[in-house]
């Protein structure tokens, strides 16, 4: 495989390059050397500011086992891009809210009225391994380890996955799965569970 700015060429074993079947053109691209930092910057962080103005927002990480994904969220010690957004995020909403406060306050002064920002911070997290979902916030832990805990953890969780479905009120969702509050990033990272026990 090689890669380059936008684009991934895939090249077959025993060919010397890539056929131009097997090129294909991204948004951004990646290497292996590359830290979680600057993925957090070039994927994320767009992200975390439309969400600071009002939009929806999705993270998914892709990719067969062994590649990566959970070491892309979590790094190898806690410096993954899931962290790194989530204090991003809160540090953005903490900013606007002062800046709104400020604005307000000079509103009040000039005779006006108004209330100060108020905001909350819902989030879900779930894990989609061989076309069924975990929650993977919810008490009972993940289905399965990194150790490979085999038929007899995978038996204990067998009824635990839940149901993507669609609703005329929310649409598609996930039927059943939590979602936690927070005030503060440090309380969020705790929510998570260890990253070696979903690996």
């Amino acid at each position: 495989m090689t890669v380059a700015a936008r684009h991934v060429a895939l090249i077959r074993p025993g060919a010397a390059e890539a056929q131009s079947d097997d090129t294909y053109e991204v948004d951004d691209c990646f290497g292996s050397d590359l830290g979680t930092a600057e993925a957090y910057k070039r994927v994320l962080h767009p992200s975390v500011r439309s969400v600071v103005d009002g939009f929806n927002a999705a993270a998914l990480a892709v990719g067969c086992t062994g590649s990566g994904k959970s070491t892309l969220l979590h790094g190898r010690s806690g410096d993954g891009t899931a962290r790194l957004a989530i204090k991003a995020l809160f540090e953005a909403l903490h900013n606007k809210a002062a800046h709104v406060g400020l604005a307000l306050s000079q509103h009040k002064a000039s005779g006006g009225g108004g209330a100060a920002m108020e905001f909350a911070v819902d989030a879900s997290f779930c894990e989609i391994y061989e076309e069924r979902v975990r929650d993977l916030f919810a008490g009972d832990g993940p289905a399965r380890t990194a150790k490979g805990a085999g038929a007899q953890n995978a038996s204990k969780f067998e009824n635990n996955f839940l149901e993507v479905e669609e609703t005329s009120d929310e649409g598609w969702h996930v039927a059943g799965l939590t979602s936690r509050s927070a005030s503060d990033a440090q309380r969020y990272v705790l929510y998570f569970p260890n990253p070696d026990t979903y690996v």
